[in-house]
């Protein structure tokens, strides 16, 4: 399945007050949400290259209200401007700033202003992806539209990196808000649920779509609700690896014991699956690593939804990761999960 490409924006959904918003236990802590998400190693020198230069501009001096009025004068507009208001709004300090209305619909204004250019040059693609990833820092509602648009349009498979963005932020907008108030917009839901069902055509084509399933396979993770379970179900068959594994840790999140065969396989230290993406040992071990850590806190999360579950089979699994030559950390992560498991009450 290929990208929508309309270019009409979205209609505005119904905004309930972000004040109402619950935030359950079960919603992972936002500065874990990107690390969690499972992740081919080959890429990783990029987040890392991302995050050196978020630092280097973190310290330009620029103020994110003068960046925002830039942003909407368009007039030299640049990618590395957005992504110094995206780190910039991580921080703490502007916390007000992130909870006004005005401020979030202005930013999703310039959003929805680069999306309707339709540029497809690298530097617009980088202004849209950054642009996507400021919006999932706001702590309320009026950003929705705007990223529900960045997540549905695709006119060049260049685009799919702006709908990963966005995805990624409706998940940290999820934690921001609560994820019943993205749960109950029947319209996001039906872009992250089609995102989690595309499927490629040719080995590149194929990437892509792939890298999409799994970001959208982790969101839904987080939003939950039934459509999301429902979706998350399918995607433990799904073939790329990395996509069953981000359904299995969201639904391990939501109590659900269906996902108990795939973290299974993501406890095994000798899976051939997780790591057949990776060229280098160093790769490979470092993915292998990163796969069983998940699946262990995915078992923790489980096991405190469903207590009184069949945990057997995790519990031999997490045998073989104690008697294995994983790095000693994630070894004692899975001693400290055994213990625990073995701590719950009988059947």
């Amino acid at each position: 399945m290929s990208g929508n490409s309309d270019k009409t924006p979205p209609e505005g959904p119904t905004r309930p007050s972000a004040e109402d918003s619950a935030h359950p236990a079960e919603t992972p802590n936002v500065g874990c949400l990107m690390k969690l998400v499972v992740i081919p190693m080959g890429i990783v020198a990029i987040f890392a290259g991302i995050w050196l230069v978020f630092g280097l501009l973190a310290h330009m001096g620029n103020n994110p209200r003068e960046l925002i009025e830039d942003l909407k004068k368009e007039k030299d507009i640049t990618w590395q401007k957005a992504l110094t208001l995206a780190n910039m709004l991580r921080d703490s300090q502007y916390q007000d700033l992130k909870r006004d209305p005005k401020t979030a619909t202005d930013v999703a204004s310039v959003l929805q202003s680069q999306i309707e250019s339709g540029a497809m040059d690298a530097k617009a693609v980088k202004l849209r992806v950054f642009l996507s990833r400021a919006l999932g820092e706001f702590e309320v509602p009026d950003v929705v539209p705007a990223l529900i648009q960045a997540a549905r349009v695709e006119r060049d498979a260049v685009e799919v990196d702006v709908r990963r963005s966005a995805l990624e932020a409706i998940t940290v907008l999820a934690t921001n808000i609560g994820p019943e108030e993205l749960r109950k917009n029947e319209r996001l839901m039906d872009v992250v649920l089609a995102a989690a069902a595309e499927q490629g055509e040719g080995p590149v084509d194929k990437n892509r779509r792939d890298e999409l399933r799994l970001t959208a396979a982790f969101t839904l993770g987080v939003i939950g609700g039934d459509r999301s379970i429902e979706r998350l179900e399918l995607l433990l068959d799904d073939p790329y690896p990395n996509a069953r594994y981000n359904a299995a840790t969201g639904l391990a999140r939501h109590g659900k014991v269906v996902a108990i065969p795939v973290l299974v396989e993501m406890l095994d230290p000798d899976n051939p699956f997780c790591v057949e993406m990776e060229k280098s040992d160093e790769a490979k071990q470092w993915k292998r690593d990163l796969v069983v850590t998940n699946a262990i806190r995915a078992v923790r999360q489980l096991a405190e939804k469903k207590p009184t579950a069949d945990l057997s089979q995790l519990k031999a699994a997490l045998e073989k990761v104690i008697g294995s030559d994983l790095k000693p950390g994630v070894r004692t992560e899975a001693r400290e999960t055994l213990h625990a498991l073995k701590s719950l009450p009988a059947k």
